[in-house]
């Protein structure tokens, strides 16, 4: 998965080639292009559910896995490929050692 706009403050002290966490929160998954900058992703649709106000879609970007909340107009259809954005200030990177640390019990 490539993405090419992050959020300003969550590229802190990265290194290229640095493992990361990317977190991106379900909402903010848009199926038309916003006019602000942002990222297009292409994933592959694993299933799809309609809840009411909101249809819920789940897959993968090159095996990244995510959890879409999208409009009730949406029409994302299960084992086809679909066509996300998400607005470049949504998108947070966090280092892979950061989020290990998050884990581990802090002692007092």
């Amino acid at each position: 998965m490539t993405i090419t706009g992050v959020r300003s403050e969550s590229s802190r002290e990265m290194s290229k080639g640095q493992r990361a966490i990317c977190v991106i929160r379900p909402e903010s998954f848009l199926v038309e292009p916003p006019r602000k900058d942002h990222n297009t992703l292409d994933g592959n649709v694993k299933f799809s559910g309609y809840y009411g106000d909101r249809i819920e879609a789940g897959g993968d970007f090159s095996g990244v896995q995510f959890v879409a909340n999208l409009d009730s107009s949406s029409k994302p259809k299960v084992r086809e490929p679909f066509r996300f954005y998400v607005e470049t200030e949504d998108v947070i990177i966090i280092p892979e050692e950061v989020t290990e640390d998050l884990s581990t019990p802090q002692k007092s």
